[in-house]
């Protein structure tokens, strides 16, 4: 048996079809136009940034001072006094030593 065929429902489901694809291709289209505008907004930002950095070039730049190397500084009025530190290390070393024996005895 051969079953007839709705046409009623066939010509809604295309229209609806219709309907999602017009409304998808109209979002993409929308989304296109925002790409060339933003595309064209920062093609004329990069421009002006060239320019800007060609005007910059031509400036002339002022010629960097010679390095300071520790040579050439004058040496400090008073050395840190380095043996308060040694006293400190030995006293250190010795309170270790001490420890160490009274844990192991």
């Amino acid at each position: 048996m051969k079953e007839t065929i709705d046409w009623e429902e066939m010509m809604a489901s295309a229209e609806r079809s219709a309907k999602t694809a017009a409304r998808l291709t109209e979002r993409s289209i929308g989304g296109v136009a925002q790409v060339i505008e933003t595309q064209r907004r920062h093609s004329s930002e990069l421009a002006e940034i060239k320019q800007s950095l060609a005007e910059i070039a031509l400036r002339p730049q002022p010629r960097p001072s010679p390095v300071t190397t520790l040579a050439s500084l004058p040496p400090p009025a008073r050395w840190p006094p380095v043996w308060p530190s040694l006293w400190t290390m030995a006293a250190v070393f010795a309170a270790g030593i001490a420890s160490g024996a009274y844990f192991v005895s």
